[in-house]
């Protein structure tokens, strides 16, 4: 990877912790993940098409938009091959980007359509022709998947969190469930003490609660349906309402999905 994530000493300070144990405390320190231990969220992003690794657009985005959800849409139109040579992944809405939504448009809705305005018309038909679902998956029983739902809703439903990131949260409820160390239910590791904050409120539910939202879904989903992919070993994760970081152990170098760099706690 070519970036270092990097924050201040006060901004790692002020994260929560989501899932077990206290705040984080530490400094930045230098990447410690070499070019022999890139995990798939890591390849993910080496491509410029990994649109799940950025936040899916939450308002309508415009030439002279800026911010991750315009990465997230530079990705998808790669992904989509609505630009040649491929956009770069800059988060700025210029004149190429507006040329390759146009373009998007045109092929996927349909000439009357076309302003290079990227609304939820467009989001919608986005999804669509990525594959984006909200459709029950298989592999998991109608009950566990609403409350990892409920789960996922409660610790990264926020926008800015993205699907990848939001994934792997399911990636550490389903890991817990099968290490031995942890319960081996769903229900027993969302509701395990002192684990998943205010779990009392949504893991008896038999329905979505009214936090789920249709990102939420859709990155739960993306999960069972590309299983095979989360092969990372997460059990322990840490966030602050803008994205998470993920450890194999509770004490160790955590890390943003994407990110080269690290923090030590």
């Amino acid at each position: 990877m070519n970036t270092t994530f990097k924050k201040t000493a006060s901004v790692i300070l002020a994260f929560t912790l989501l899932a077990g144990g206290s705040a984080l405390t530490g400094t930045t320190v230098p990447d410690i993940f070499n070019s022999t231990s890139i995990t798939a969220s890591a390849a993910l992003s080496l491509s410029g098409t990994s649109y799940q690794l950025h936040a899916t657009p939450s308002t309508t985005l415009k030439n002279g938009s800026n911010g991750d959800s315009v990465k997230w849409l530079q990705c998808a139109l790669n992904k989509l091959g609505m630009a040649s040579p491929a956009l770069t992944v800059d988060g700025a809405f210029g004149a190429n980007t507006t040329a390759a939504v146009k373009k998007f448009q045109k092929k996927y809705m349909g000439a009357s359509e076309v302003d290079g305005i990227f609304g939820t018309k467009s989001l919608n038909a986005m999804k669509k022709a990525l594959g984006i679902t909200t459709a029950y998956p298989s592999g998991i029983s109608k009950t566990d998947y609403i409350r990892i739902c409920n789960c996922v809703a409660h610790e990264a439903k926020s926008n800015n969190i993205s699907m990848y990131e939001k994934a792997l949260v399911v990636e550490v409820i389903m890991n817990r469930k099968s290490s031995g160390s942890f319960p081996n239910t769903v229900y027993g590791v969302i509701t395990q003490p002192n684990q998943f904050s205010g779990s009392s409120s949504y893991a008896g539910l038999t329905k979505f609660s009214n936090e789920v939202t249709t990102g939420v879904k859709e990155a739960v989903t993306y999960y069972f349906n590309h299983k095979s992919t989360f092969n990372e070993s997460y059990l322990y994760f840490r966030g602050n309402g803008s994205y998470n970081f993920f450890s194999k152990t509770y004490r160790g170098a955590y890390r943003r999905p994407g990110g080269s760099g690290s923090i030590v706690v």
